[in-house]
């Protein structure tokens, strides 16, 4: 974690928290398997050892519900991409913060954390 120069110091002190308990979403999973299959995305290591590490961490896979489906049809269109638009949904949904650099976040309900 401490060699991703992506993330804000913040959000690092967050993961690295064993207090906390960290939420992987099988839509951001999803999204990264698409960049990879197009040739979008270059990973270091495969997506399998990518969630191998997570789940060796103690994250929690976070499913994709039918309620954050059925709630993503009423989300306001303040941001283009339906993925980010779905982790918007499950935040709501299942009352989770979200941790992302992107501030179009803010625009709706949630709690984003950078």
């Amino acid at each position: 974690m401490e060699n991703n120069i992506q993330l804000s110091s913040k959000a690092k002190s967050i993961i690295e928290d064993e207090n906390n308990e960290i939420y992987i979403s099988i839509v951001s999973l999803w999204e990264i398997a698409i960049k990879v299959n197009i040739q979008k995305l270059d990973l270091l290591n495969s997506l399998a050892d990518m969630i191998s590490e997570a789940d060796a961490q103690g994250f929690i896979l976070s499913p994709l519900t039918l309620a954050s489906v059925l709630n993503y049809q009423t989300l306001v269109r303040h941001h283009g991409d339906p993925f980010d638009r779905i982790l918007i949904s499950q935040s709501i949904t299942e009352n989770l913060p979200i941790l992302s650099r992107d501030a179009n976040f803010d625009l709706y309900p949630i709690s984003r954390i950078w």
